[in-house]
């Protein structure tokens, strides 16, 4: 349903809600909102043009714009439209939950542009009592046997890698000393395999500890997972699995008959996995809107800054990778804190 037009930093809108959750949003940008940036674009581009009879960048701006035509509108167009649509959407207090999609309808040198944006909307719901979800941790202790099988392996690996018979590579002190990994004897090499495994576990246990408590908040909220992005996701684990299979050498089609199942099958699997999945990032974005939870560029830069190894941090220097661990540090910051409201230690 279209709602009534209204208008923003000098852009007018109006709303329409539609179907499985999305919002179409109906822009006018006047003239004199559109024009200030044709002509601030033309002012980039026009050093670039070469025009008989004119030094560059010096012709008159009606032949200007006439000679670059198209372009100028399209660099226009992907400068103002992202921003006016932003300026909209924050004024609305929406929250988009996939790409927008944008289609233009008018623009005319004098007029302006016309167009529209849509997107699926987060929806509306309240998150439970954190302080209700009672989850309890595993246990992590490690027994002597699990050391012992561990160190027993190792001392199997070795033997097959040196070829070595039993009696000239004995499990003992030495051959601990042996090993390059920083201990003198047996004893030490227990203990710094207990450590690690302890550590292992722990690791292992609060990914449980925390995917349990999210599958109960998951339970405990009531809304629905837009089909869009349903589809969306069901269609980028079909993508992985196939090129898993193409990597290993073997047609999509013959693997999938040896296996006796169907992509039908495999994608009505993916469904329930698919649907958790998607429910577990609308539930963080919605604690981290609630929360005021973010990452500044500075904690950014400070955790850029802790990466010693140069050829790691030089990987981290594209937009597309700052970005990916902005993400993470931020869902480290949201997991935090819903631990904190579970385990009632939040302020």
């Amino acid at each position: 349903m279209s709602g009534i037009w209204q208008s923003v930093n000098n852009v007018n809108y109006s709303k329409e809600t539609l179907e499985d959750g999305k919002i179409k949003l109906n822009l006018e940008v006047p003239n004199e909102r559109f024009e200030p940036v044709r002509d601030k674009v033309l002012k980039r581009l026009a050093p670039s043009v070469s025009i008989q009879g004119f030094r560059p960048g010096k012709a008159p701006k009606n032949v200007l714009i006439a000679h670059l035509g198209p372009t100028l509108y399209e660099e226009t167009l992907n400068e103002l439209i992202p921003k006016a649509t932003l300026e909209v959407i924050q004024h609305e207090k929406l929250l988009p939950l996939d790409q927008i999609t944008y289609s233009v309808e008018k623009i005319a040198e004098g007029s302006g542009i016309k167009y529209n944006a849509t997107f699926t909307v987060f929806p509306e719901f309240k998150l439970p009592n954190m302080s209700k979800i009672k989850v309890k941790k595993g246990k992590t202790d490690i027994t002597d046997d699990e050391v012992d099988g561990v160190i027993t392996q190792m001392y199997k690996d070795q033997m097959k890698k040196e070829k070595a018979p039993k009696e000239k590579l004995k499990m003992d002190d030495t051959w601990a000393a042996s090993l390059n990994l920083g201990v003198k004897n047996l004893k030490e090499l227990r203990e710094r395999i207990k450590g690690e495994l302890e550590r292992q576990k722990e690791s292992m246990e609060q990914n449980k500890y925390v995917d349990e408590i999210v599958s109960q908040i998951i339970k405990k909220s009531s809304f629905d997972v837009p089909k869009t992005l349903m589809d969306k996701e069901i269609a980028r684990k079909e993508q992985e699995y196939k090129d898993r299979i193409e990597k290993l050498g073997m047609k999509l089609e013959e693997f999938l008959k040896n296996q006796k199942t169907t992509i039908e099958q495999l994608r009505k699997e993916w469904e329930e996995t698919a649907k958790k999945q998607i429910k577990a990032e609308i539930i963080f974005m919605k604690v981290a809107k609630k929360y005021e939870i973010s990452v500044s560029d500075k904690e950014l830069e400070d955790q850029l800054k802790q990466i010693k190894d140069e050829r790691m941090k030089a990987q981290y220097q594209s937009v597309e990778a700052k970005r990916r661990l902005r993400n993470i540090l931020l869902r480290q910051k949201i997991v935090s804190k819903i631990l904190e409201l579970v385990e009632g230690k939040s302020k």
